[in-house]
């Protein structure tokens, strides 16, 4: 039996993301990978959720591809060119706008999910000890 496990933001599957070349609106594209069990990258997504799978893995990605220029755009790229996008608020970019601004593109993704998960791991701590509270006292 196969292990289906899909990797999409929620961002991702809601947002309309645009080519930063011809400025087109680009579309999903899915990308499917059977993992096996000797394979490194095995130990990586051998978890669902809260489940440690047994067997082999078929990882569902998906990429971004630009209807009119053809190019596949990985979605972490892709996230790259959005904060530029927004931050010259333009969804058409140059080379040197998109070289000029990549590093500070990349540190702001880099805070931004830091931030997240620090943010989240504190939220389930605090719901963690209100709920043992809960069955201590009451």
């Amino acid at each position: 039996m196969k292990n289906k496990k899909y990797e999409i933001d929620a961002a991702m599957a809601l947002k309309k993301y645009y080519c930063y070349k011809c400025g087109s609106l680009l579309r999903k594209q899915q990308r499917k990978r059977l993992i096996r069990k000797g394979d490194p990258d095995y130990k990586e997504h051998r978890t669902v959720g809260r489940m440690i799978v047994i067997g082999d893995i078929e990882l569902n990605e998906y990429d971004f591809i630009c209807p009119v220029c053809k190019k596949i755009i990985k979605p972490d790229e892709q996230y790259v060119i959005e904060i530029i996008q927004n931050k010259l608020n333009n969804y058409l970019l140059t080379e040197k706008e998109y070289t000029d601004n990549l590093q500070y593109a990349k540190n702001k993704l880099y805070k931004r999910k830091f931030i997240t998960d620090k943010i989240v791991k504190i939220v389930f701590l605090i719901l963690t000890i209100l709920i043992i509270f809960y069955c201590i006292f009451y």
